[in-house]
């Protein structure tokens, strides 16, 4: 996974960032911690066209896969992970299903 950092521009929300940069509030909370929002403050973002998805408690690697329609193997190596996922992390769902 590739990452860039932006700046937050003049009139930016948090909404129209998350939708720029096709990223959800939970991942950029994920990347960056707490966030004053303020223009010029420099975040990270994927730098990708991929969706993102935070990991909500009695989630599995397989039934993450399962509801993306993808396989366990395609989004292990997506996002270079084992079979074990954890509460709150970032998911990065393949294009390639």
């Amino acid at each position: 996974m590739r990452y860039k950092v932006i700046s937050v521009g003049k009139g930016d929300t948090l909404k129209s960032v998350t939708q720029k940069y096709k990223a959800t509030e939970k991942s950029l909370f994920l990347l960056n911690g707490e966030m004053g929002f303020f223009e010029g403050e420099r975040l990270i973002v994927a730098d990708c066209d991929l969706q993102a998805y935070v990991v909500m408690p009695l989630d599995t690697l397989e039934g993450v896969a399962r509801k993306f329609k993808v396989s366990a193997a395609a989004l292990k190596k997506q996002n270079g992970i084992s079979d074990k996922i954890f509460l709150g992390q970032a998911l990065y769902i393949p294009n390639d299903k």
